[in-house]
């Protein structure tokens, strides 16, 4: 992996579970790692869910494979974000591929 093709700052966020005063579990998402990626763009579509339009988007996200990630986190770029999909790793070229699409919040 070339290291000029990481130009896109992503923070990876890990999940916290807390338990309320009523005894509610709750998730708050702590940012666990600040790092470069590769963004490619892989397109989206047009859904209608819960009465309103909206837009995913599919992006794939290329790490260094020393980046500590799994299915359970979430990324956060250009202040939205993304639900992981599919890790891929690929020691050939010592990256991780991220496969992630836009959360409906």
């Amino acid at each position: 992996m070339r290291a000029g093709l990481l130009k896109e700052k992503i923070s990876i966020l890990k999940p916290s579970c807390t338990v309320n005063k009523f005894g509610e579990e709750i998730t708050d998402w702590i940012v666990g790692k600040v790092t470069l990626a590769r963004l490619v763009h892989n397109g989206g579509t047009r859904t209608v869910a819960n009465g309103d339009v909206f837009l995913t988007h599919n992006k794939t996200f290329q790490v260094r494979q020393y980046v500590n990630i799994d299915e359970f986190d979430r990324i956060l770029w250009d202040g939205k974000t993304y639900r992981i999909v599919n890790i891929e790793p690929i020691k050939e070229q010592m990256m991780i591929e991220i496969k992630a699409e836009l959360i409906n919040d």
